[in-house]
Order: C-alpha cells, then sequence, then structure tokens
C-alpha cells in the first residue's frame, strides 16, 4: 500500500516541521522521489511519494520534464458510495517489492507500447467514470487493466493471487487489482 513512499514522505514532513521549515505537498512528494529514487537508488516510481503526500484520491500525470501534476477529486458523499464496492484482502504473502519493480521496468523499456496506453488511457477512464459515480464502469476497467498487467508484468500475480481474483468474480465482482508492486500484499476487488 506505499508503505516506502508513505516512510519517506513522513520522515521528511516530520523533518521540516521539526526544523520549521514550510515545504509544500508537491515538493515533500518530489524530495521523497529523488531519496528514494536517487539517493537510495531503489527502483520506485512516482505514485506512492504524490500520493501520500497529497493525500485523498487523485489522478496523476506524469510529464517527461519529471514533472507531476495532481487533480484531486472532490466526490463529497458520493465517497462513501466508492467505499461501499471496495473490499480489500490480506493475500498472507509478504514480498520484497524491489525485485517485482525492477522486472516492471525492464517490461516498460520493451516496448509494450500498445498495452501501457491502453492502461495509461484507462486511467482516464476511471477518473472520468468517479466523476459521474458510474461504479459499474469503473470495476469493469479494472478487470480490464488488471488481465493487462497480469499478462506483461512478470510477477505481478501467482497461484494464490489468481485464485482468489477467479473466487470474486464467480461471486459477483467486478474486478480488482493487486496493491503496490504484486506479488502478494494486498488484493483489491471492486464488488
Amino acid at each position: 500500500l506505499g508503505t516506502g513512499g508513505a516512510i519517506t514522505v513522513g520522515l521528511i514532513k516530520a523533518l521540516s516541521h521539526f526544523l520549521g521549515k514550510k515545504i509544500s505537498k508537491m515538493e515533500i512528494a518530489d524530495m521523497a522521489y529523488q531519496i528514494e529514487r536517487h539517493d537510495l537508488g531503489l527502483s520506485c516510481g512516482k505514485k506512492d511519494q504524490y500520493s501520500t503526500a497529497i493525500g485523498g484520491l487523485n489522478l496523476l500525470k506524469y510529464h517527461p520534464s519529471g514533472k507531476v501534476e495532481a487533480m484531486t477529486f472532490n466526490l463529497g458523499e458520493k465517497i462513501k458510495l466508492l467505499l461501499d464496492h471496495l473490499l480489500l484482502f490480506d493475500t498472507g504473502k509478504t514480498r520484497n517489492s524491489e525485485k517485482i519493480l525492477k522486472s516492471q521496468q525492464r517490461v516498460s523499456q520493451q516496448g509494450i507500447l500498445s498495452d501501457l496506453h491502453i492502461l495509461n488511457q484507462g486511467a482516464l477512464e476511471i477518473s472520468q467514470a468517479l466523476k459521474k459515480a458510474a461504479f459499474k464502469k469503473i470495476g469493469q476497467l479494472m478487470n480490464t487493466h488488471w488481465q493487462i498487467k497480469r499478462k506483461i508484468i512478470p510477477g505481478i500475480t501467482n497461484p494464490v493471487i489468481d485464485k482468489a481474483y477467479q473466487k470474486a468474480l464467480e461471486a459477483g465482482a467486478l474486478g480488482g487489482r493487486i496493491s503496490g508492486a504484486g506479488g502478494g500484499g494486498y488484493l483489491v476487488i471492486f464488488c
């Protein structure tokens, strides 16, 4: 659930508060990413740091320049309806996300552009569905994206995750995904 990014963001926020320095949420997120990616050499993306620093429900847009834009969703009372559709299950498996993240980067560099474009477009479609509270569409899109991710990213799933996901679909779930890098952790199901 973005633990590494959350820890780094929390430490930066605590230190800035202790030192009496005001730092924007975006600056905190960027610092956290720089520390994890460049100083520590981890294979992380920017999603966890920005999601944690900004808080709430956001659509993040990544520019080639490195700039990140965040569009925050204020669903008001609809957030309760959205949360009523989500279930979170512990897979019972912990893993080293670094290995999976490295394989994800290799996949991204191998030119599976059509699938990556579908995932990118899907994020925009999910954001539109969120605005309209079109929850069935969100679940269906999550299923489509999960099928693509499990096809192109080695290590993101395993037989335990696949079996749990299939059981959820058979019980009426519309879609889902693994949180974080995959390979274990938590399975998010959209019902």
